[in-house]
């Protein structure tokens, strides 16, 4: 049972996307590419590029025009987003991997969809920035909870969990801390767009092989191994590199 939710959840996630996609590069070869002033303001990176994101941005336009008409609050949907989070946290804690998969998608669907509500209707406020971007950091902590309690017996893969956790939350700390300067953190990689669709990718593939692999299993869930010790090792790289930046350049004063 728990083999065929996995698949099939994983199964449910790649089809969807895949008809995004195809709709998407049909429309766009008709009218040309599309921006979004959000993607031009958070910029792509190594791993996910401005295309990549302004096609997820073009794909939830239609759902969150209907979130905005039916009245549902974009607060509502960032808490939303992390209770589908904690809940890809228990999957990935019990090695659900296909299950976490179509939770995470629901929950990075609802990172994209509280801001483009607020949009819509009008209603974006400070406090709603500061409530959305605190439980991203929650929401990203519960993923990485989760690895770390699935990995809790093996030793180096608790560790990669536990160094991906720290990176993950230093990334927007350095990007917090230049921006409190007044400057812009040089880019890189494993911001949040990107740290998800590792993420995601990783569990997809996980569990659209999980019919070819038992618990018991050396290789169970390897992609997923991964992309945490991808997500250790590259965000906390991008983080020292964030966080040497604003150390160069805290001292700087505009000559008068």
């Amino acid at each position: 049972m728990d083999m065929t939710a996995d698949f099939l959840s994983a199964l449910a996630v790649i089809l969807v996307i895949a008809g995004c996609l195809t709709a998407y590069l049909i429309r766009r070869g008709m009218t040309g590419p599309v921006s979004y002033e959000r993607v031009k303001r958070q910029g792509g990176g190594p791993i996910v590029g401005e295309g990549t994101l302004n096609f997820g941005f073009w794909t939830l336009q239609s759902v969150g025009a209907a979130l905005a008409r039916a009245g549902i609050p974009a607060d509502s949907i960032t808490w939303a987003g992390l209770l589908f989070a904690a809940g890809s946290g228990w999957a990935i804690s019990a090695g659900r991997f296909g299950v976490a998969a179509l939770a995470l998608f629901f929950s990075g669907a609802c990172d994209a969809l509280d801001g483009l509500v607020a949009t819509l209707t009008n209603t974006k406020t400070p406090g709603g920035v500061v409530l959305d971007s605190t439980l991203d950091r929650y929401g990203d902590f519960a993923l990485l909870v989760g690895a770390a309690m699935f990995y809790r017996f093996n030793t180096t893969m608790l560790a990669l969990s536990l160094l991906a956790m720290h990176g993950s939350s230093m990334v927007s700390y350095a990007t917090a801390k230049a921006e409190a300067i007044g400057k812009v953190a040089p880019g890189g990689s494993m911001k949040r767009p990107e740290r998800l669709t590792v993420l995601l990718v990783s569990l997809l593939m996980s569990g659209i092989t999980r019919p070819f692999w038992s618990p018991a299993d050396a290789m169970f869930g390897w992609p997923f191994a991964m992309a945490v010790a991808l997500v250790a090792v590259l965000s906390n790289i991008s983080a020292a590199r964030r966080l040497y930046f604003v150390w160069a350049t805290a001292g700087d004063r505009p000559k008068s």
